[in-house]
């Protein structure tokens, strides 16, 4: 199949009228015109085609196609474009099925407070959500996808509230504005700030939820995750102290709250 009748399909997609086509019709396409280089599409279609890709990325309400876009856009070059649109707070609505948080913070020092003569410029973290509605859902993966693993076996799991997800994943950078320490094992293993972080247990991952939370100027009363002197208080928890092991059941979660959490089973697969 030609790029230029890949072109030709799409277009027809996009102008069509709701319900015309299947719903992942554009996604689908999206997808098929990354196996093609930008120097693939004809030249009399390219700068006007690469305009309605950005202009799909920007303001396409469906999270599929959104996506798509970007990843089509960052396939072909387009950097300045996506980082753009990255960097775009967009508030949530409940006729789009993403958003865009724009989340200032100053990084902490902590025990190396001491070796800076002053902190860190404040800097602003860019988080896009994908939105799933309450509803019916099957996860895990089918019988002939390659890579299977045994216990991914296809179930029906209901979820009774709907929840947004980051679409990606935490990067050293974020971590590291979260606490100092994680300089460290970004070095230990030759990392780069934008590559995904790495060695957060269980703890300071849930830790980092609250901080962020605190960052966009959310109230304790909507943190998902208790203050730890309160669980301690409570009986919860013990005092932490060196190599003593918490585990997930020491730290309840209250899922209907604001403040940023870690997904549960069901909302990751």
């Amino acid at each position: 199949v030609s790029a230029d009748a890949l072109l030709d399909c799409l277009l027809q997609v996009s102008e069509a009228a709701n319900n015309h086509f299947p719903r992942q019709s554009k996604y689908a396409l999206l997808l098929a015109l990354g196996e093609y280089g930008l120097d693939e599409i004809p030249q009399s279609r390219r700068e006007s085609f690469l305009k309605k890709v950005a202009d799909w990325y920007r303001h396409d309400t469906s999270s599929g196609v959104h996506s798509a876009a970007g990843w089509l856009l960052r396939q072909w070059g387009q950097t300045a474009v996506v980082r753009e649109v990255d960097q775009t707070p967009v508030a949530f609505s409940p006729n789009r099925e993403w958003f865009t948080l724009a989340i200032p913070v100053t990084p902490e020092l902590g025990r190396l407070a001491a070796f800076f003569r002053s902190k860190p410029a404040p800097r602003t973290f860019y988080y896009t959500f994908v939105v799933f509605p309450a509803g019916t859902y099957t996860v895990g993966s089918a019988h002939d996808e390659p890579d299977r693993g045994k216990n991914e076996t296809q179930h029906t799991v209901r979820l009774t509230r709907p929840f947004a997800i980051l679409d990606r994943t935490i990067t050293f950078e974020e971590l590291i504005a979260f606490s100092p320490q994680y300089a460290n094992f970004m070095d230990q293993i030759d990392a780069k700030p934008e590559d995904a972080g790495a060695a957060a247990d269980w703890y300071d991952s849930v830790n980092f939820c609250r901080w962020l939370s605190q960052r966009w100027g959310m109230p304790e009363a909507d943190q998902a995750y208790a203050a730890p002197e309160s669980l301690i208080k409570a009986g919860y928890a013990r005092e932490p102290n060196p190599g003593a092991e918490w585990a997930p059941r020491d730290w309840p979660v209250e899922l209907g709250r604001r403040g940023f959490r870690l997904p549960t089973e069901a909302e990751w697969e």
